[in-house]
């Protein structure tokens, strides 16, 4: 009778099956054997490629460094293989390895065990990372003037840490901690492995899938979606060193992802912008869309990136960059410059125009630049009879610009 009366209430129901089906998608991805493609290439060697979706986004809080750690575990445990150079990203970690064409498949086969039984850090494989993140090391941070612009925009959010992580982490860590990351982000579903090089690769192939049978048959991690911050108005910041080359950097958040209709116009726009810039006496700079495209990444942000030719360049050449966007934002490109670049059919100069006026905002670009002179670079005139410093020429308010010891950064 109660059966009867429910069924009265909530009308008549497909009850042989769930009212949601959660279907078979999911668990077929966490199953599915991982990714190994092959790609001919005529060269003597084999270039093998693994690429694992478990990034310095995906860092606990207040642990940054844990991926990069990780990754270093599982590069060190390739032991058939002469070198592997690890790629520490925002969301991917890239394992690089070449092999000769007849040790080809048992380093395919090695670097896949690796991935599956990464080998644990000594101390001295710790202290040797930590001591490269105080010294900001080019190489656990190649760039220091985009990474502090990253993590002006990125802050709050799981891009705004330097992806090589903290000293004090690496000194820190556990080998449970690190064990949990990779148990947790190294799975099935956030690999893939390339092989390149001539002739037949299938063995290798077999090598290295069958290794990685041993991956756990899990989904991957969600991947962060908060949005990054929109600066009220520009900033600077400085950071002085006397090891580092001079770099320098603005950038802000673009309101324009991947899966916008006008995606591929701003890629040929970035194209066209990069195609046209002659390296100066000062020093050359282009446009990348950092941070990385990825599996599921937020929206990219505008990062100009300058190469001064010397330190006592590098206010010449961040100006002339800052020209040169600010003249692109507003006029856009030409049509000889898309038909250079071979752009796609429906970009034009229009949409082009149309599109950088909505999404380019110079006026809350964050900048960083890496001297060795701090203080000359602060009041250095524009020109020989000008005591304009920098800030002025750019628009920085007071209060809005700083300096910092680069040494010490990521302690």
């Amino acid at each position: 009778m109660r059966f009867i009366v429910l069924l009265a209430l909530v009308g008549p129901r497909p009850f042989c099956r769930p009212a949601i089906d959660p279907g078979p998608v999911r668990a077929d991805l966490a199953d599915a054997p991982v990714s190994v493609v092959l790609t001919p290439a005529d060269t003597n060697h084999v270039l093998i490629t693994a690429r694992v979706r478990a990034g310095s986004a995906f860092d606990p809080v207040g642990r940054e460094g844990v991926a990069a750690l990780t990754a270093h575990e599982v590069a060190q445990a390739a032991t058939e293989c002469s070198t592997v150079s690890v790629t520490v990203g925002l969301e991917a970690i890239t394992f690089t390895t070449t092999a000769p064409i007849d040790a080809a498949t048992a380093c395919s086969g090695s670097l896949g065990n690796a991935l599956v039984n990464p080998s644990p850090l000594t101390a001295h494989d710790r202290d040797t990372h930590a001591q490269a993140l105080v010294s900001a090391s080019i190489q656990v941070i190649p760039d220091l003037s985009a990474q502090l612009v990253r993590e002006r925009i990125y802050r709050a959010h799981p891009y705004g840490h330097a992806a090589a992580g903290r000293a004090s982490v690496a000194q820190t860590v556990t080998d449970i901690e690190l064990t949990a990351f990779h148990s947790r982000h190294y799975v099935r579903g956030t690999t893939v492995i390339t092989l390149a090089g001539p002739g037949d690769l299938a063995a290798g192939q077999r090598a290295v899938a069958d290794a990685l049978l041993g991956l756990p048959r899990t989904l991957p991690a969600d991947a962060p979606r908060q949005s990054p911050l929109l600066p009220e108005g520009r900033s600077f910041i400085v950071a002085s060193s006397k090891t580092l080359p001079p770099t320098a950097a603005a950038g802000h958040a673009l309101p324009l992802s991947p899966d916008d209709a006008d995606w591929s116009v701003w890629l040929d726009a970035v194209s066209a912008f990069n195609a046209a810039q002659l390296p100066e006496a000062s020093g050359s700079w282009s446009i990348i869309t950092g941070p990385e495209v990825a599996w599921n990444t937020p929206p990219p942000m505008l990062l100009l990136s300058v190469r001064p030719a010397s330190h006592n360049t590098t206010t010449t050449a961040l100006l002339s960059a800052i020209q040169a966007l600010e003249t692109w934002a507003q006029e856009g490109v030409t049509g000889e410059q898309l038909l250079a670049i071979g752009g796609q059919a429906d970009t034009n100069p229009d949409r082009v125009r149309d599109l950088l006026q909505r999404v380019v905002s110079p006026d809350t670009l964050a900048f960083a630049v890496v001297t060795d002179r701090n203080d000359w670079f602060e009041q250095a005139p524009i020109e020989g009879n000008d005591d304009t410093t920098v800030y002025i020429r750019l628009g920085i308010d007071e209060g809005h610009h700083h300096t910092v010891q680069a040494q010490g950064l990521y302690r």
